[in-house]
């Protein structure tokens, strides 16, 4: 049962790839959309629950979790036609993303997908905006996943530049000033 995750995983990687192909108001576009997001929910729920997490199934989450971002943005912004200003600020949400990615390996040699809290939180706003934006027309509904993966991707960049270690699973920047508080006084301790 241990392999149940990564294949939920796969089969997410299958469903995105298939969004580009499929019309965007077709039932099969909906059912796809949903059985990646329903599988990104549930890969990561079972992977903890039976004691199968691995580094090389978190990073393969996570870079499922990008293909499928860029997909449906590729999907979506082909279709809805955004404004500019929208379009400029996922870009520059993607440059700091990469910036990121080469900050976590060039300090450690690994790229830094790290599974905090608000990416969390922004992540399923990126997956429900889109639907929200087909059923009434407004692409402003788009600032709200924008402004969530704004504030998630900045803390994903402070976290990864003043950690000392990688730490995949931290939930916030503050999580990461009380783990150097504790080791500060641990630290402290030791030497008393």
């Amino acid at each position: 049962m241990r392999w149940i995750p990564n294949t939920l995983t796969l089969l997410r990687c299958i469903c995105t790839i298939s969004l580009p192909f499929l019309d965007i108001e077709s039932a099969a576009f909906l059912l796809a959309y949903i059985a990646a997001g329903m599988t990104d929910i549930l890969d990561g729920f079972l992977a903890r629950r039976w004691q199968a997490v691995t580094p090389v199934g978190a990073t393969f989450d996570s870079v499922a979790d990008m293909l499928f971002t860029l997909t449906f943005l590729y999907v979506f912004m082909t279709f809805l036609q955004w404004a500019v200003w929208l379009t400029l600020w996922i870009g520059a949400l993607c440059v700091v993303k990469v910036l990121t990615l080469i900050v976590g390996w060039v300090l450690f040699r690994r790229f830094a997908f790290l599974h905090t809290t608000l990416n969390k939180l922004s992540g399923i706003m990126i997956f429900v905006a889109p639907l929200f934006i087909l059923k009434t027309g407004v692409a402003l509904i788009g600032i709200i996943p924008c402004t969530l993966a704004s504030l998630a991707s900045l803390e994903e960049l402070i976290i990864t530049c003043i950690s000392g270690t990688f730490h995949p699973d931290i939930r916030s920047l503050m999580d990461l000033q009380v783990n150097h508080a504790k080791a500060s006084c641990y630290e402290s301790s030791r030497r008393k």
